[in-house]
């Protein structure tokens, strides 16, 4: 991918549009304003979530790991009066004919590789992982 780049302009009260130079915009609030978009902190727990579900599929493809469903279901903790996020929780819920360990294989290899992972692992946040086989 290479470089990357992002524009953030507030667009009034306290919203923003984001933009990644590719022509995806999305916008973030304040749910204590107009609520109309995910918090930036929500959007990196979101962003998380995708990345687990991304990289799962990539991982089950090359390892032929066939799966009908898959869902990853987060829980991230931001305590009051924490500046941020303290402890995160990933439920991944996968239909498959495949067993629970070559699941849970591809699950830490997931956990190994997701680019947003690990700028959150190298941030001192050590996720919890779980997988849920439907």
């Amino acid at each position: 991918m290479g470089l990357m780049r992002s524009n953030a302009k507030w667009i009034g009260k306290s919203q923003v549009l984001l933009n990644d130079g590719r022509g995806h915009e999305t916008i973030c609030d304040l749910p204590s304003a107009e609520n109309v978009g995910p918090t930036a902190l929500e959007l990196s727990v979101m962003s998380y979530a995708g990345c687990i579900v991304t990289i799962f599929k990539i991982i089950a493809e090359k390892r032929r790991i066939n799966f009908e469903s898959l869902e990853v279901e987060v829980v991230a903790e931001k305590p009051d009066g924490s500046k941020t996020i303290e402890s995160i929780e990933f439920i991944t819920k996968v239909k498959s004919d495949a067993d629970q360990k070559s699941l849970e294989k591809v699950l830490e290899l997931t956990s190994l590789t997701c680019p947003v992972g690990v700028l959150w692992k190298q941030a001192g946040l050590e996720p919890v992982y779980r997988l849920e086989k439907l």
